[in-house]
């Protein structure tokens, strides 16, 4: 079982540089900028799911057999017994250690789920996928 004990503290992508990417007006305030930010949350996530990988430092505690832990890469074990481990991951803790195909591919989904707000049932841009792809863990 794996469960997340601390969230990432910062986001790979600022909501200025969704913003910027979407060439809205530079004092983009308030409500939108909420958007922005959940815009931004939700296609990280979903690059994390997809590649099964953690971007920002995040806190994870993982209960199973013993082996390679989920999530990776791996940045430091916290604690860790026969079946127990809780662990750091992540590639760092700034935007800037994330590999940019990574952050390019969050900028891109944020502003597919901007510009398709409502429309659930559109699939993910290829090229999305495609900038993903060399980062995705292959499970066993």
């Amino acid at each position: 079982m794996l469960k997340r004990i601390q969230a990432p503290q910062i986001e790979p992508v600022t909501t200025a540089e969704l913003a910027n990417y979407l060439r809205l007006e530079s004092d983009t305030q308030g409500e939108e900028q909420e958007l922005l930010a959940l815009l931004i949350t939700a296609a990280r996530e979903f690059c994390e799911e997809y590649t099964r990988r953690s971007f920002i430092k995040q806190i994870w505690e993982y209960t199973g057999p013993k082996g390679s832990l989920p999530r990776p890469p791996i940045m430091e074990i916290v604690d860790s017994d026969n079946t127990h481990t809780i662990y750091i991951a992540g590639y760092g803790e700034t935007p800037d250690a994330v590999p940019a195909p990574i952050r390019n591919a969050i900028l891109q989904y944020a502003a597919f789920l901007y510009e398709n707000r409502g429309d659930i049932n559109m699939e993910p841009p290829q090229v999305v996928l495609k900038l993903l792809e060399p980062y995705v863990v292959k499970l066993l």
